[in-house]
Order: C-alpha cells, then sequence, then structure tokens
C-alpha cells in the first residue's frame, strides 16, 4: 500500500487535492495531510511516502521550497511536487529539484497529468534504497527483479539467476513493500513478486520470464489474483 503526504497550510486546499487523489488513484493508497512544518516533520520521519505534495507557500511566511530541500536530503525516493497558485516560483523551485509542478485551483486533468508524469518518472527510474548502515545507502535497481523473499532474517533479491542479486540483514519485507512501485504484489507472507515479470498465474504460484514458480499463499491468493488481473487490465 502506498502513501502520499499533502502539506499545504490551507485545509480546504489539502482536501481538494486528497479528493482528487482518491479519485484518480487505482491502487490502494493512504493519504495523509499536515498543515503545519511540525505535523509534516512528524509523518515524514514516521513513515515512506511514495509522492510528498508541498505548497510553496506556507505557514508563517515559511518557503516550502526551503522545506522541500530538507525533504530530498531526507527521503531518498521520494518524488517532489509542488502546489502553488503562482507561476512566478516556477524558476525558483528547481534548486529543490522537484518532479512535478501542479498549479492551483486544482483540476481533474492538472492532478491526472501529474500523476501520469510520476507514473513515467518511476517507470525509467525503477530503483529503491535500502539503508545498509548508519550513513550509507544502496540503491537497488528493479527492472531486473523478479521477486523479493524474506527467510532468516535476510531480504534476497531475486533475478533470472538462482542465487540473490542483492541481499541484506535486517530488512523487513513489511516495511519495504511500501517504498515498491505498484507492480510488485506481496503474494505471500514473506514473498513479493514483480509482475512485469510474470508470465502467468496458476493456482498458488506465478511463473516468472525465467521460469521461476513463485508461491502466492491460500490466504492471498484472491487479492493477488485480482491485483494481477487489474495490471494486466491497466497494461492493455
Amino acid at each position: 500500500m502506498k502513501r502520499i503526504l499533502i502539506y499545504d497550510d490551507n485545509s480546504q486546499h489539502s482536501k481538494d487535492l486528497a479528493e482528487l487523489l482518491k479519485k484518480l488513484l487505482s491502487v490502494k493508497t493512504v493519504i495523509d495531510i499536515a498543515n503545519n512544518s511540525d505535523k509534516a516533520m512528524e509523518l515524514i520521519t514516521a513513515n515512506s511516502y511514495a509522492v510528498i505534495f508541498l505548497d510553496i507557500e506556507l505557514e508563517d511566511r515559511q518557503s516550502g521550497i526551503d522545506f522541500g530541500k530538507t525533504v530530498r536530503q531526507s527521503c531518498k525516493g521520494t518524488s517532489l511536487v509542488f502546489i502553488t497558485s503562482y507561476i512566478k516560483y516556477a524558476e525558483d523551485i528547481f534548486g529543490a529539484s522537484p518532479d512535478a509542478l501542479i498549479l492551483k485551483p486544482f483540476s481533474e486533468e492538472g492532478v491526472k497529468r501529474t500523476l501520469e508524469l510520476l507514473r513515467q518518472k518511476a517507470e525509467e527510474e525503477d530503483h529503491i534504497y535500502i539503508s545498509t548502515g548508519k550513513n550509507d545507502v544502496e540503491s537497488i535497481p528493479l527492472g531486473d527483479i523478479e521477486c523479493i523473499e524474506s527467510s532468516n532474517r535476510k531480504l534476497s533479491f531475486y533475478s533470472n539467476d538462482k542465487e540473490p542479486a542483492y541481499q541484506f540483514y535486517n530488512v523487513k519485507l513489511t516495511s519495504l513493500m511500501s517504498k515498491l512501485p505498484p507492480y510488485f504484489v506481496r503474494c505471500h507472507y514473506s514473498i513479493a513478486v514483480n509482475m512485469k515479470k510474470v508470465t502467468h498465474l496458476e493456482r498458488y504460484f506465478f511463473v516468472t520470464e525465467s521460469g521461476r514458480e513463485v508461491p502466492v499463499s491460500q490466504g492471498r491468493f484472491a487479492d493477488t489474483r485480482n491485483e494481477y488481473l487489474s495490471f494486466l487490465g491497466d497494461r492493455l
């Protein structure tokens, strides 16, 4: 399940954007709202967000652009979208390296275009960041990964080889799921599969391009099948 944060000091604007996002998003998404910097930082510290929508003019004349620079340093892999009523800020925002800019008042078409842009960027980047030490972060390209498995306190990323392409200790699959692209589905308590790499679904297992059989637990089979069918439908 993905998470999105909207940080705008105008609560009505936040609600308007949240309603449009709920209407347009096809995957299960939690949308959090912050109306001040303390609440925003509290949420960012506690959660991993796929996207943060950030107003440029914040409360008490705070700069959303400066806040965005902080977000860029602390939230690796999170997409940043500035929201504003004033096009005059368009040149100023690039110091925070945003992924998009969306103008108020929000329109369904404008939000839809922004989501499509973020989707395209995510597909082009196809990576996830994992902390490997106090100050070390490793970027994992996901394009060739068929599945991710948690076993014996190890998290293993498998491509088309028998041996793992990457392994990490003391990293939980549960905490990783919110950071993965929506084409990864948790088909088993300890396994997530890349649906882009699946050729077909049998009863209680996926078959990947390399011929790997990825188990699907009985309890998750119905939901997993529905997510896979939805994924196939989105690609048609």
